[in-house]
């Protein structure tokens, strides 16, 4: 992954940015200043060796962790992760750090919840390789622009022998043109 800075419109760094730059090259002596919002979500790009195109990623870090049973003990972390990617397409996926999600062939349905909207269901899937630290969200452009206009997001996916867990993440300012 190539990681970029989050620049305004003009291709000039934010005063947020700005202020956490300065603050990794403070002295001890000089006061840091904290910016007062931070940007919530990382952005990448990738470029397809082969074909010369690009893939684009947001992610969110979750705000909770979960402790699962051995072998998965430790406390996991998730991402929620928006991807423009060359070859796959635009989806919304949730991965877990070290865990499993509960699929089926069929797909699942988990409780999702915007900011203090009532919870709805969205339907999900396990990834094709099998690969059972992710989950892709269904209906990507409805969820995606719940997603935009949201401060916080509730997600409770089902995981292999833990039961449905609610991850939660601090969604805001999630800028996305892909």
């Amino acid at each position: 992954y190539k990681r970029q800075r989050c620049k305004s419109e003009n291709g000039t760094s934010t005063a947020e940015e700005r202020a956490i730059v300065d603050s990794a090259f403070a002295t001890p002596d000089e006061p840091v200043q904290k910016p007062a919002v931070l940007n919530n979500w990382d952005y990448s790009e990738d470029k397809d060796e082969m074909t010369g195109k690009k893939s684009y990623f947001a992610v969110c870090t979750s705000d909770n962790k979960i402790d699962f049973e051995f072998p998965y003990s430790g406390g996991s972390h998730f991402s929620l992760v928006v991807r423009k990617s060359a070859t796959y397409g635009r989806d919304v996926y949730l991965k877990v750090s070290s865990g499993q999600f509960l699929t089926s062939y069929d797909g699942k349905n988990m409780r999702v919840k915007f900011d203090d909207e009532n919870p709805v269901n969205y339907s999900y899937t396990g990834a094709t390789d099998g690969s059972a630290d992710v989950i892709f969200i269904g209906s990507y452009s409805k969820f995606l622009n719940k997603l935009k206009k949201a401060k916080r997001v509730s997600l409770e996916p089902e995981f292999y022998q833990a039961g449905r867990q609610i991850v939660n993440f601090s969604v805001d300012g999630l800028k996305w043109d892909h």
